[in-house]
């Protein structure tokens, strides 16, 4: 089969995909009927697939190769719940040394990548202590399932402010993509992850913590929001500095804009209608708090709370 390749913008995308956090079984399936889909190849074979991205690859060192593959296999065992299927793909006979070898180094480049490439530069270092001090994310000790985007964009961010960054500490924050898809993330994820969960979810969301609640394992840990939904516990200086500078050429608000009887978003809801600014978007106003928060800013009250309950999981 040495007459297939893929190309070397197509190889360090199948190398994100094998290495983001996604049940073994799942992504390696996945990746490798996608190569030989864009081979043209009508077959089921996944080692005509496995085969295929070695061929693409020039750059082999047996040793620094064999240590990337167990790495890596550890690390899945480590996360996930293995079964006779997904056993099939160990031992990782890829060609990750020479994969590594084709990334270009930028800012770029997701965690997954990034740890990759500083684990083959560092092979006599531990995982964990090159994680440590490049927060490089991976490995992975914990899970942190949310509602939505503002809390997957933000919650780590808040979390520097009190010393604790998820990403030398190996927690991964997932959004399910709403409040009813909480339930239904979880109970897949409980089947496939080993690690710990910390569920974060409103406080309207009580109907979907009874449905969790007779599931929940013994290391895992649910919190439901006392003060509302997550933009309620932001505090309001943030959001306010936040706003004004992505509008700072159409409007600026104030304090005296906000009506205490409601909620933060359907606030801001009602301060982008009064100002003719279209649809208030959440996951805008994240990105936008993400590049307003600066270093002197002291979290309080349950956002405090919740970080601290992180920290003890």
């Amino acid at each position: 089969m040495k007459h297939k390749t893929i190309d070397k913008k197509y190889l360090i995308l199948c190398l994100d995909r094998l290495t983001r956090f996604k049940h073994t079984n799942e992504k390696y399936e996945r990746v490798f009927k996608d190569i030989l889909h864009k081979c043209g190849l009508n077959s089921d074979n996944l080692e005509i697939a496995k085969e295929i991205f070695n061929n693409s690859l020039e750059n082999f060192d047996k040793k620094n190769n064999e240590f990337l593959c167990n790495l890596l296999e550890q690390e899945e065992k480590n996360m996930f719940y293995q079964n006779r299927e997904s056993e099939r793909n160990f031992p990782i006979n890829l060609n990750i040394y020479g994969a590594i070898k084709n990334v270009e180094e930028n800012s770029d480049l997701p965690l997954n990548i990034k740890r990759l490439l500083m684990q083959e530069k560092n092979m006599d270092k531990n995982p964990i202590e090159l994680r440590k001090k490049y927060s490089l994310l991976y490995p992975l000790e914990k899970i942190i399932l949310t509602e939505g985007a503002t809390e997957e964009i933000l919650l780590s961010e808040f979390a520097k402010k009190m010393d604790l960054d998820f990403e030398k500490e190996g927690i991964l924050v997932l959004g399910a993509g709403g409040k009813n898809q909480v339930a239904r993330k979880y109970y897949k994820m409980i089947e496939e992850v080993k690690l710990p969960i910390f569920i974060l979810l409103d406080e309207d969301a009580t109907e979907t913590k009874k449905i969790i609640e007779p599931k929940l394992r013994k290391k895992d840990k649910i919190y439901l929001i006392k003060s509302g939904e997550f933009e309620d516990i932001i505090p309001r200086k943030i959001i306010i500095g936040a706003i004004n500078n992505l509008h700072k050429n159409d409007f600026q608000i104030s304090e005296k804009d906000f009506n205490e009887e409601l909620n933060t978003v359907k606030n801001l809801k009602e301060i982008y209608r009064i100002n003719g600014f279209g649809d208030f978007q959440k996951a805008d106003f994240a990105k936008e708090v993400k590049k307003f928060l600066c270093k002197n800013i002291e979290i309080k009250g349950e956002l405090n709370d919740i970080i601290e309950y992180i920290k003890t999981i």
